[in-house]
């Protein structure tokens, strides 16, 4: 439960931060349906996942870049190995939370947003526009939530 809490405090902390919606990613596309809006507090919680996503990625690459130099330097495959190993074990918390604030979010926004729960597919645009999204963009370089609604249930 101190993963789960620790989401949630800082959640409550943290202002709403548009800057998380300035990548070109974030534009809506032409097929995308405006469905809602995300609340104050869900502004928050999506600013947390994206502050989330960017440190999980900023040790990714700093990881990645520590062992390439390992490798040009020529370190042994076993030193190499090593420092994969502790990477990999520095790095487990930071995707399980990662992970479980993103589910978090989508959770909640699906739960809370009316309307939103029976879209299979939508995503975060910049104004905090949530969106249907189309098929053909699931490779939009954002981040997207699918969830299959069960065959037969809104027949």
């Amino acid at each position: 439960m101190k993963l789960v809490q620790s989401i949630l405090e800082k959640v409550s902390a943290t202002k709403p931060d548009p800057t998380v919606l300035d990548k070109p990613s974030f534009n809506r596309k032409e097929n995308e349906k405006v469905i809602g809006d995300l609340t104050p507090e869900l502004q928050s919680f999506f600013t947390v996942v994206r502050q989330t996503e960017v440190e999980f990625e900023k040790a990714m690459a700093e990881s990645q870049e520590k062992v390439m130099g390992m490798t040009l330097k020529g370190r042994p495959v076993v030193e190499i190995e090593t420092a994969l190993d502790a990477i990999e074990e520095k790095l487990a918390p930071a995707i399980i939370e990662k992970d479980l604030t993103t589910k978090m979010f989508w959770a909640t926004v699906r739960t809370e947003i009316p309307g939103v729960a029976i879209v299979s597919r939508i995503a975060i645009r910049k104004g905090w526009e949530i969106v249907s999204v189309p098929e053909d963009n699931s490779r939009s370089g954002v981040t997207v939530i699918n969830m299959g609604v069960p065959g037969g249930l809104f027949d």
